[in-house]
């Protein structure tokens, strides 16, 4: 059996995915490893690319299928119902893996360290083809971090492309609460890394190594990229108020505050007026916006509840402002 799964999200990526499968490939290791592409209905060539490397290399690489695109949580989620192997990473397939070693890098940190569910570094971002900067300052990384660390605000954004994760959820199954929203608003709250990370972070600490592991690659067709500035804002807020509701237990206002904080965030600008005077909402984004209002209003939540240290000011731009614009140029 593997000892590494290393799931692979595809859809539309044909100009990438050979890329991204030969970085996995060329993983020098002492074990076993598979790539588990999970091809979501693709209307280029992404599957006969996959199907073409996996005709090379069949003890390595296996092919989900579907004739239909269902979406990045379904996908994800169909994906990891058949992961069991001790260890996983996940790669998208248009990112893409620097090192030989890395794997086996951190595959034997979490063998001897078994109080760390996950381990990453640092990754470049790629433009126009070409790696550009680090997404991370020197100073962020060599570090290990708690669950603590990320209540507390500590905790740098690790892109998921450079972490490798102990199977300590998934091994028994995806958790409910994955399927219980594939149909909603809140979806997006799930299918990207901060949810799984956030939950596996409690498993364990990370390390974050110096070293660069992993390329990220911008361009218009990605899920986050692709998604006009109000979408990113809106499905923000939606993120924010969801795991305000599924960590509402935790002695610590760390969520809650920063729910608040989007919440008061978003309202702002759109009474005055700065995104309604350079987008117009479509028909998803409505929806988005109307739904997240409602739950919002179910709660009876209000801005004036929050710790004013999450709310940043106008000329420094929250968190989420400044990793887009790092990201994004």
């Amino acid at each position: 059996m593997q000892k590494v799964t290393v799931v692979m999200p595809a859809y539309n990526v044909g100009d990438y995915i050979e890329e991204a499968i030969k970085s996995v490939l060329m993983q020098k290791t002492d074990f076993e490893f598979k790539v588990l592409v999970a091809e979501d209905g693709s209307t280029d060539n992404t599957l006969a690319v996959a199907q073409r490397l996996q005709e090379e290399y069949p003890e390595k690489i296996e092919i989900l299928t579907r004739e239909k695109n269902i979406g990045l949580l379904k996908n994800t989620n169909r994906a990891f119902e058949h992961v069991k192997s001790q260890y996983f990473s996940l790669l998208d397939g248009d990112d893409y893996w620097v090192s030989e070693d890395r794997l086996q890098k951190q595959v034997d940190f979490l063998d001897n360290n078994p109080e760390f569910a996950m381990c990453g570094g640092n990754t470049l971002l790629v433009r126009k083809g070409q790696p550009d900067e680090k997404l991370l300052g020197e100073d962020r990384t060599g570090k290990a971090y708690a669950f603590e660390d990320y209540l507390a605000g500590r905790t740098p954004f690790i892109h998921t492309s450079s972490i490798l994760v102990r199977n300590c959820i998934y091994a028994e199954g995806v958790p409910d609460i994955y399927y219980q929203v594939e149909d909603t608003f809140e979806n997006c709250a799930v299918r990207g890394e901060d949810f799984r990370f956030a939950t596996h972070l409690q498993h364990g600490k990370m390390m974050l190594f110096p070293e660069v592991l992993s390329c990220y690659r911008i361009h218009e067709k990605g899920i986050w990229q692709g998604a006009t500035e109000i979408k990113r804002r809106i499905q923000n807020a939606i993120s924010r108020n969801f795991f305000d509701k599924y960590w509402s237990d935790l002695d610590n206002t760390y969520f809650h505050d920063q729910c608040i904080a989007t919440y008061r965030n978003l309202m702002r600008q759109l009474m005055e007026g700065k995104i309604y005077n350079e987008y117009y909402l479509t028909e998803e984004e409505t929806y988005l916006l109307t739904e997240y209002l409602k739950d919002i209003a179910r709660r009876k939540m209000t801005w004036t509840e929050c710790n004013t240290q999450y709310v940043k000011e106008e000329n420094q731009g929250n968190l989420l402002q400044r990793i887009v614009k790092r990201i994004l140029g």
